[in-house]
C-alpha cells in the first residue's frame, strides 16, 4: 500500500489582506521506496518524499536474482527505512550497497530502480533518468521507473515530455495508480474535469486506497463549487489515511467555502499537527489569523513557511501585511520590496506598498508639500498594480481607481490648504505691529496723563481738590483716584 503527503494548496491574502482560497497546481506527494525482496519476490512501504510531485513504488515481480547481490540490496532497503528514508544520513551508503547488488546482478531492475530513488532523493535527476532508463531496460513490465521519470521531467516544467511519459507508463501497467493520478492532475489544470475523473477511477481500480486519487477527486468536486461532495471524498480517504495531511486541508478550504471557519482552523491544525513542515496548511492558519487581526499568530505561521522556503512570495508578503496591521512599518516597506526583488510582476505588493504611502506616511506627514508627495508616490504604485494585476477581478481594479481618484483629491485639498496658508501668511506679512503700551502715541498711563491721576490733576486728588479725595469726595472714592481708580 502506498502513503502520501502532500500539497493541494492554498490560502493568499488579495491585496487588503482578507483571506482566500486559491488553487494552485497539485502534484501530491508519493514517496517511492526501497522495495524489500523476499523469495524474489515484492512488497513495499512507502517514507520519502519528493518536491510536489508523486512517485511510484508499484513494483512488478522481479526475476530471479543473484543471492549476493539480493543480500546487498536487502541490507540497503533496512538501511533506508530505518534511518528517515529519502532524509536518511546514509544515502550515500545506501547507494554504494545498491551499487554492489546492481554489480553482482547486472540486469536486477529493483537495484537500479531504487538507486534511481536515492539519487533522486539527492538532487542529482540526470542520474536518477539514466539509472531508471536501466530499471526499464532490464524489465520492460516495470512501470515505477517510467512513473518517477516523469515525475523528473515535470518538476523540471518539460510538461509534454512528463505526458508522454506518463502515457507509456499506463501501456505498461493499465491501472498503475501514480501514472494515472498524475495524468488526472493534468486533465484537472486544463479544465477537463471528466478526464481527471476518468484518470482517478483508474488509479483507484489500480489501488483503492489510494489517498493521492482521493485528493485529486475531492479538487475536482471543489472546484465544480460541489462542497458537499467535496467533503464526503475526504471523509473516504480518512479512512484509508486518518492524518492524511492533503486530505485534512483540502477540508480545510472546503469548510472556508461554507463559511464554518472554526472547522477549517481545526482542520489546518490537524495538518500542521501530523506534519510540521506543510508549507500550505501553515499559511492557512496564518490568513485566518490574519483576518482576525491576530498579527502575533499570522507572522508566526508565515515566519514558518519562510523558514522552510525562503523565497515564497506568498509568505512574504502576508508576513509584511502583518507587520504593517502591527506598526513594523519599516520592515513591512522592507517586506514589500523584497518581493518585488523577486517578483517585479507582483500586483499585490505594488498596491500594498501604495496603501502606506497612501493610507499612512501621507497621514503622517509634517507639512501639506510631504503629504503631496506621499499621495503622488501612492497614485504611482496604484497604477503600476493595475498595470500588473493579470487576475482580472474588476472589484480590485475598481478599488484601485477610487484609491488613484481619493489620492488627487487630498493633493488638490492639500494644495487648497497651502494657498490658505500662504494668504494667511501674506496678510501678517503686511499687517503693521501694534505700538508698545497703549493708544496711538500715547505715553504710558493714558493720553498726556501724568502718572497717577485725571488730566492735568495732582498727585491723590482731583481738579484742585485737596489731598485724599476727587471734587469734595472723601478719601479713595472718585474718577481720578489714585491706585485704586480706572
Amino acid at each position: 500500500m502506498t502513503q502520501q503527503s502532500g500539497t493541494l494548496k492554498n490560502m493568499i491574502l488579495n491585496p487588503t489582506a482578507a483571506p482566500t482560497p486559491r488553487r494552485l497546481p497539485i502534484f501530491p506527494v508519493l514517496a517511492l521506496i526501497l522495495a524489500s525482496l523476499g523469495a524474489c519476490t515484492g512488497s513495499s512501504t512507502t517514507n520519502g518524499t519528493l518536491e510536489d510531485i508523486p512517485r511510484s513504488d508499484n513494483l512488478a515481480p522481479q526475476m530471479k536474482v543473484d543471492e549476493g547481490a539480493l543480500k546487498l540490496f536487502e541490507e540497503a532497503a533496512a538501511l533506508y527505512d530505518s534511518t528517515g528514508g529519502g532524509k536518511s544520513p546514509r544515502l550515500s551508503e545506501i547507494e554504494s550497497l545498491l551499487e554492489q547488488a546492481a554489480s553482482k546482478d547486472k540486469c536486477f531492475a529493483r537495484a537500479y530502480f531504487n538507486h534511481g530513488v536515492v539519487k533522486q532523493d539527492k538532487g542529482d535527476l540526470d542520474t536518477a533518468v539514466e539509472l531508471y532508463r536501466k530499471a526499464h531496460e532490464c524489465d520492460g513490465t516495470f512501470a515505477a521507473p517510467l512513473v518517477n521519470t516523469g515525475v523528473i521531467y515535470l518538476a523540471r516544467g518539460e510538461r509534454d515530455r512528463a505526458l508522454e511519459i506518463f502515457e507509456r507508463a499506463i501501456t505498461v501497467e493499465a491501472f498503475n495508480p501514480e501514472a494515472h493520478v498524475n495524468l488526472a492532475v493534468f486533465f484537472l489544470d486544463k479544465g477537463d474535469n471528466s478526464q481527471a475523473v476518468d484518470h482517478v477511477r483508474r488509479a483507484l481500480a489500480g489501488d483503492s486506497t489510494s489517498v493521492a486519487a482521493y485528493s485529486v477527486l475531492a479538487q475536482v468536486y471543489y472546484d465544480l463549487g460541489k462542497y458537499d461532495l467535496a467533503r464526503l471524498v475526504c471523509f473516504n480517504a480518512l479512512e484509508f489515511d486518518p492524518k492524511a495531511p492533503d486530505i485534512h486541508n483540502r477540508l480545510g478550504l472546503i469548510y472556508l467555502k461554507l463559511n464554518n471557519v472554526t472547522l477549517a482552523l481545526r482542520e489546518f491544525r490537524e495538518v500542521v499537527a501530523a506534519d510540521p513542515d506543510y508549507a500550505e496548511a501553515h499559511m492557512n492558519i496564518g490568513a485566518i489569523a490574519l483576518s482576525t487581526r491576530d498579527t502575533k499568530t499570522a507572522a508566526e505561521h508565515f515566519q514558518k513557511v519562510l523558514v522552510l522556503e525562503p523565497k515564497h512570495i506568498e509568505a512574504m508578503l502576508s508576513l509584511a501585511v502583518s507587520q504593517r496591521q502591527s506598526g513594523m512599518l519599516d520592515e513591512a516597506m522592507g517586506g514589500y520590496k523584497k518581493v518585488l526583488e523577486l517578483d517585479p510582476d507582483n500586483a499585490q505588493a505594488y498596491f500594498n506598498i501604495a496603501v502606506m504611502h497612501h493610507e499612512i506616511r501621507a497621514v503622517e506627514a509634517a507639512t501639506p508639500d510631504e503629504a503631496i508627495v506621499e499621495y503622488k508616490t501612492a497614485i504611482d504604485f496604484y497604477r503600476k498594480f493595475l498595470q500588473h494585476e493579470q487576475s482580472g477581478e474588476a472589484k480590485d481594479r475598481q478599488d484601485a481607481d477610487k484609491r488613484i481618484s481619493n489620492c488627487a483629491q487630498l493633493i488638490e485639498a492639500q494644495d487648497q490648504a497651502k494657498d490658505a496658508q500662504r494668504e494667511e501668511d501674506e496678510r501678517l506679512k503686511n499687517q503693521p505691529p501694534p505700538e508698545e503700551g497703549g493708544g496711538e502715541g500715547a505715553p504710558e498711563g493714558g493720553e498726556g496723563a501724568p502718572e497717577g491721576g485725571g488730566e492735568g490733576a495732582p498727585e491723590g486728588g482731583g481738579e484742585g481738590a485737596p489731598e485724599g479725595g476727587g471734587e469734595g469726595a472723601p478719601e479713595g472714592g472718585g474718577e481720578g483716584t489714585p491706585e485704586e481708580g480706572q
